[in-house]
């Protein structure tokens, strides 16, 4: 590719981190429906807490904690890194992984 300038344009910078980027996107997606079902499940667990009490692992403290650490540590932080990544290549005008744009 001969061009004027020596970065390479956005559209080739976002075709080369997009299975990393999108990777970690549907990675993330995955915990926050698993945050949000622990959530409900939670919820349902507050107002009626004789459900499942019989066992320990599925009171409302452990199922709280549980909804409120998938949301923090397995969306929030690779939604954030995929962003991170993306925003990387991005700025710095330059590819990942060394793939170049056919």
């Amino acid at each position: 590719m001969a061009r004027d300038n020596e970065f390479p344009l956005p559209q080739e910078v976002d075709y080369s981190c997009r299975w990393a980027v999108g990777h970690m996107l549907f990675a993330s997606v995955i915990w926050l429906v698993i945050s949000l079902i622990f959530g409900v499940f939670a919820s349902i667990k507050m107002h009626a807490p004789g459900m499942l009490a019989h066992t320990a692992a599925l009171t409302y403290g452990r199922v709280s904690a549980v909804s409120s650490s998938t949301f923090l540590y397995g969306f929030a932080s690779q939604a954030a890194i995929a962003i991170g990544l993306w925003l990387f290549a991005r700025m710095g005008h330059t590819f990942w992984f060394c793939h170049e744009p056919p």
